[in-house]
């Protein structure tokens, strides 16, 4: 039976009938279905007759024809297979869209015309049977993204056909990114993530737009119609006025801006200066705080995450494979069965090899045990329903522990003694669980980890009352299985190459010898060496009055490595060993390293020659390949190259299509004459006087950048995405006229709104999304991104408390000279007079200016004896003043301030531009950063800086050898050009030296693209020698392939990995005076432990401890301590407790700090193991707190015994009544 559908409205007006009809029916057909459980037959009614639908309309065989019909175009409409298909078409259509070129005949490109009139035609079909699949019209007009479509369509079929305008359908390109199904991985993935990110850009870019109009306004009034005649930026209109500010805040050629207006107003400083840091360094950058925040995970999602990433990282290290092996296996499997007539396949090779086999096996237990650990009484957010079984989780999870006991796994070391009771010796292990987490080492490391008890956890899920939403984690879950050993084939032999044993002593001696420092130290040196080879190599053909010394260095260099490879290769093995020296990827670029600098020792004709010292430019490789962090860096690095890599495709899409409209707007129209006064391409002919004074002949000809085919266009847009000089394309866009005609000053100034919406979409967007994303994936592969704000702070105050060490309490010397020196030294007054002299000595350097006159430089000077005659005075009161005297060299800013007073004796009157005063400048400015010692918030910023210096560090060695790299291929290459605008003698590639110059200005973005067009000349404007490997001409695409790769790398991602090195190691908000614990409360504990250790030994007494947490106060101690609190900082005080010295500093520091944040600043693995620790030191705390009871009950009794024993005897003697007394 037919019933209405309840709740059912009629549609829109404007819908057709037939529409109309078939959705009614179709909605009553569905309810019916629904409520007679049938799949295609509609019964008739009760009273008999026609099926009667909404408001009794009838519903005849037709209608049910055509709801099935319509069912069934509609699932077509919306199938994977149509929209994959209109994917291919749009694909097809840039393809044509890219064939167009200016310089094309006229059929050809009647014939591009003709195929991208009949690819609108079937987007416009494609347009009408989406909309006719959606239930209303109204749904498909509503949508922004079905209105872009349709205006895109109907405006490119019009301007197509009729020519008024270009084709405009490479703007829907987009449509390969917004797919019409919306489903919840779109939110999850990269892109998503950058997709939902944009209504709050547009609102930033809004703002942006808002904040130009507003400062053009102010610029008009102060410096319009004021610039000197044939300025280019000016304010006397609005949109003149609007298009400078807009290029300030590009940066490009701001400063000429600024110092125009200076000429008008001194205001222009104040007014540039202000508006260059507000919208370049604040509101710009917002776009890359905008993706970070988008991409920013929730606390709850956070440790789902852990949990995932914690496993699987874990279970990585217990499946650990030798690639090299597993191949050859399956290879040899595999022609097994080949001879056999048979085709390969997993399950047959499997059969025939036991390696793989039981690869296999290892790989299925592994997912097993992954599967098992998911939890079971998690609740789904989104219903709130339970995920799994509610009751017996806990039982289940015990029983899986208790299942696991069985399975073999390497464990941490426990701190059980041989008795199986808690030992305090066996804690010192113990503490370093929770001093670092799996998620923070990379899977490579061999740390394994492993704890074998139940422990319940707090729940990780959307808010919800506690006891209903408990998730039992099981510690078994997190060891690392190992189902059975690994299994080598026969082939595979222990011995190394084939000689040495696996207990041989030589091999042993080879081993440590090759893992001590002084070969690591000597190891650096022939690569330095190496290094100063490759810079002291001279490019192919010129003369080097080194050439014998570093033919020397590079057979040193070779033998020294030969050697080095050949001691690895006796502990390692070559290939067939189970830990091969060559498939390790830095053993390998050693080893291609190690063949480049064989081939450099041989005879070659030029151009082999050349090919091998532009490879042996690699060889900075090996100090990667023995240094760890670089390794993890490039590793990270990596990690992130697929979502990046997503994001650059996003990128390049958007470049294409403003590439194709390019084409069509300013395609050949960028050509001109070189005499401005011509008026047409047939006028330029003849001669005629150049700016020089000199007869020229008249050429018609285009600038670098042009838009006249897809490769230049492309090439021109990353140009201005870079915003190198970017103003010089759109002034000759600006500039266009028709086809060969001579370009007019602004006659086509629209042309600046391309360029305006490029800038913005293609370099404040694409750019900084690209670095936003980079940033993003570094911390979740560094595991940084899934920590919590409190595993954060965990994380930051371990690292300051490595840094921490205990000081000496400051006493107050004996002798009366010293003692008023500390006395003078600790005065609030005199600290301020050395702070106000620091300042006024500041602002006294700040003045000196150019050409200054002689008075007030000898008032400059005797100003700076003066300051120097305070700072010796302060310097000889603090050497007094300490006790003792060698505690003031352990202070670093004394020592600092001592360099600078004794450096300045140099500076002391000295003569203008002479010798001394040039070496003393050093330490004339560096007491500006005396100040910083004066306010603890600037010493604690730069503690917390000092945190990643290491990285940053590390950082700049793979940005240094990244340019050693392309230094010597230029040196090489680019050697011989033909020197232009760019390459002159101060900038070129004729040494190793100065081509590392010029690649650090190419790496900043300035000037970079006319020096690529530089290398870029080739004929007619150079010579070129046929077979002679010497010529003044260039590469045209080697130049380009060479500074677009280098730009790219270095200016686009290893310059943001200081950023993201930065934001991945220090948590900013631990310098919040609101954070939970802040950089202050340690140096309060510390201040507090000197009280109690004043020689700094490190170590206080366990009955001092009361003293100390009652003594630093909130939030470290508590000054009113309960016993309920006191007693598990007693217990773990147990357990770090050193026999015949003490607690510790450290380890007591961590432990408060451990209390204080709770379990919740404990990664999932880390807080499992420090679960099983806490069990374990709260029952040996017990155990020493009965042991005391009992002892001291003991004791009291044999003490009462005594004393009655005593009492007796003396009553004896008659003194009872004394005895009774004194008890």
């Amino acid at each position: 039976k037919v019933a209405p559908t309840e709740g059912a409205k009629p549609t829109e007006s404007n819908a057709s009938g037939f529409a109309l009809a078939v959705k009614l029916a179709l909605a009553n057909a569905k309810a019916a279905k629904e409520a007679a459980g049938e799949a295609k037959d509609v019964a008739p009614s009760e009273e008999g007759g026609t099926p009667r639908g909404y408001r009794g309309s009838v519903i005849t065989g037709a209608a049910v024809a055509a709801v099935e019909g319509y069912t069934k175009f509609r699932d077509m409409v919306n199938s994977a297979k149509f929209r994959n298909a209109t994917r291919y078409l749009l694909c097809f259509n840039l393809i044509i869209m890219m064939l167009y070129f200016d310089q094309g005949s006229d059929s050809y490109k009647e014939s591009l015309w003709a195929v991208e009139l009949v690819l609108l035609f079937f987007f416009a079909i494609e347009l009408v049977l989406r909309g006719i699949a959606l239930h209303t019209w109204a749904e498909y007009l509503l949508n922004p993204l079905e209105i872009f479509d349709v205006a895109v369509v109907v405006l490119s079929i019009v301007g197509h056909a009729s020519g008024a305008w270009p084709n405009l359908a490479m703007l829907r390109s987009f449509r390969l990114y917004f797919p019409r199904d919306k489903t919840g991985d779109k939110q999850r993935d990269t892109l998503g993530k950058v997709f939902v990110s944009i209504p709050t850009m547009m609102a930033l870019f809004l703002f942006f737009a808002i904040v130009v109009g507003v400062f053009a306004v102010i610029g008009m009034q102060l410096f319009g119609g004021r610039y000197v005649d044939g300025t280019r930026l000016t304010f006397d209109t609005f949109p003149k006025a609007y298009l400078t500010m807009f290029t300030v805040a590009t940066g490009e050629a701001w400063t000429d801006v600024l110092y125009n207006s200076m000429e008008v107003s001194w205001v222009a400083p104040l007014f540039f200066v202000a508006y260059y840091v507000f919208t370049v360094f604040i509101v710009l950058n917002l776009i890359i705080a905008v993706i970070l925040e988008n991409m920013e995970l929730h606390d709850n999602e956070k440790k789902k995450r852990q949990r995932g990433e914690i496993m699987d990282r874990l279970k990585k290290r217990s499946v650990s494979r030798n690639w090299f092996v597993d191949t050859v296996e399956w290879v040899r499997a595999a022609l097994k069965l080949v001879k056999k007539g048979k085709m390969p396949n997993a399950e047959a090779v499997r059969q025939l090899s036991p390696r793989l086999a039981n690869n296999e096996a290892r790989k299925q237990a592994v997912d097993r045990q992954r599967e098992e650990a998911e939890p079971q009484g998690e609740q789904d957010a989104a219903g709130g329903k339970a995920m799994g079984k509610e009751d017996g989780n806990l039982a289940e999870a015990r029983a899986r522990a208790k299942a696991k006991a069985a399975v073999p796994s390497l464990e941490l070391g426990g701190v059980e003694g041989a008795d199986g009771k808690p030992s305090p010796a066996k804690f010192a292990n113990a503490r370093a669980i929770r001093r670092g987490s799996v998620l923070m080492q990379s899977a490579g490391q061999k740390k394994r980890t492993s704890a074998a008890s139940a422990v319940e956890v707090e729940p990780i899920g959307e808010a919800a009352p506690r006891k209903d939403r408990r998730a039992s984690f099981v510690a078994a879950d997190f060891e690392v299985v190992h189902t059975d050993e690994e299994i080598y084939p026969e082939w595979i032999s222990t011995r190394s190459l084939f000689m040495f044993d696996e207990l041989s002593p030589f091999r042993f001696k080879v081993e440590n010898m090759i893992a001590t420092k002084v070969y690591r130290y000597v190891s650096y040196a022939m690569i330095i060496l190496s290094v100063v080879a490759v810079v002291e190599t001279a490019p192919i053909g010129w003369e080097n009055k080194y050439e014998d010394a570093v033919r020397a260095l590079n057979v040193l260099v070779f033998i020294f490595f030969l050697i080095d490879t050949v001691l690895r290769c006796i502990v390692q093995g070559f290939l067939f060993t189970p830990t091969p020296y060559i498939i390790d990827i830095w053993n390998f670029a050693d080893f291609l390293v190690l063949f480049f600098d064989l081939m450099v020792l041989f005879p070659w004709n030029d151009w082999w020659l050349r090919a091998f010292h532009m490879c042996f430019a690699i060889r900075p490789i090996r100090i990667i390949s023995r240094n760890s962090t670089m390794q993890s860096l490039l590793g990270a690095l990596a990690a992130t190259l697929p979502s990046v890599i997503s994001v650059i495709v996003l990128g390049f899409v958007v470049f294409l299509s403003f590439a194709l409209l390019a084409i069509r707007l300013f395609g050949g129209l960028f050509y001109r004459c070189n005499n401005p006064a011509v008026p047409d391409r047939l006028s330029c002919v003849g001669t005629f006087e150049g700016p020089t004074g000199i007869m020229m002949p008249m050429t018609w000809t285009r600038p670098e950048s042009h838009f006249d085919h897809i490769g230049k266009a492309l090439l021109s847009l990353f140009e201005v995405a870079s915003l190198d000089k970017w103003v010089t394309i759109m002034d000759d866009a600006m500039a266009v006229t028709s086809r060969n005609e001579q370009p007019k000053e602004d006659n086509s100034w629209p042309a600046a709104l391309f360029f305006m919406l490029f800038v913005v979409v293609g370099s404040f967007f694409i750019i900084r999304t690209i670095i936003g994303v980079f940033i993003d994936q570094f911390g979740y592969i560094s595991g940084s991104k899934l920590l919590t704000e409190r595993q954060k702070l965990w994380r930051d105050m371990l690292r300051l408390a490595a840094n921490v060490k205990p000081i000496r309490l400051v006493t107050r010397p004996s002798s009366r000279l010293r003692g008023a020196c500390h006395d003078l030294q600790e005065n609030e007054t005199f600290k301020k007079v050395i702070k106000a002299t620091v300042v006024f000595n500041t602002i006294i350097l700040a003045a000196t200016h150019a050409r200054q006159h002689e008075d007030w430089t000898l008032a400059q000077n005797l100003i700076d004896v003066a300051c120097f005659l305070v700072y010796l005075f302060e310097l000889v009161v603090k050497v007094l003043a300490a006790e003792p005297q060698s505690e003031w060299r352990k202070k670093k800013w004394n020592l600092y301030e001592a360099l600078i007073v004794f450096g300045s004796l140099i500076t002391l009157m000295p003569e203008t531009d002479s010798a001394r005063a040039q070496l003393g400048r050093p330490f004339r400015f560096g007491r500006v950063f005396r100040i910083i010692s004066f306010f603890e918030s600037q010493r604690i910023l730069l503690n917390v800086m000092w945190i990643s210096l290491p990285d940053l560090l590390s950082i700049v060695g793979l940005v240094t050898i990244w340019m050693f790299f392309y230094a010597g291929v230029g040196t090489q290459v680019f050697v011989d050009i033909k020197w232009g605008f760019a390459l002159n003698r101060q900038r070129n590639f004729e040494s190793f030296a100065n081509s590392f110059i010029l690649l650090f200005q190419v790496m900043t973005g300035e000037g970079w693209r006319d020096i690529m067009y530089d290398a870029q000349r080739d004929e007619p404007f150079c010579t070129k020698i046929a077979d002679e490997i010497r010529d003044d001409c260039g590469y045209p695409m080697g130049a380009t392939l060479f500074f677009v790769s280098f730009v790219v790398a270095c200016a686009y991602i290893f310059t943001n990995l200081f950023v993201a090195s930065i934001l991945d190691n220090v948590t900013f908000g631990l310098l919040r005076e609101t954070s939970i614990i802040t950089p202050e409360h340690i140096v309060t504990f510390q201040k507090k432990w000197a009280t109690l250790d004043p020689k700094a030994k490190g170590y206080i007494g366990l009955h001092r401890l009361p003293d100390l947490l009652m003594g630093i106060g909130e939030p470290l101690g508590n000054k009113n301590p309960s016993r309920a609190w006191m007693r598990p900082i007693y217990y773990e005080s147990f357990t770090i407790h050193e026999p015949g010295k003490g607690l510790p500093f450290r380890e007591v520091l961590e432990t408060l700090l451990a209390v204080k944040l709770g379990p919740q600043a404990l990664t999932i693995d880390v807080r499992i193991k420090r679960e099983k620790e806490l069990e374990q030191i709260t029952d040996y705390g017990e155990t020493v707190r009965a042991q005391a009871i009992v002892r001291g009950f003991m004791a009291r009794v044999k003490v009462r015994r005594m004393r009655e024993a005593l009492g007796i005897k003396r009553s004896a003697s008659g003194a009872v009544e004394e005895i009774q007394a004194g008890a």
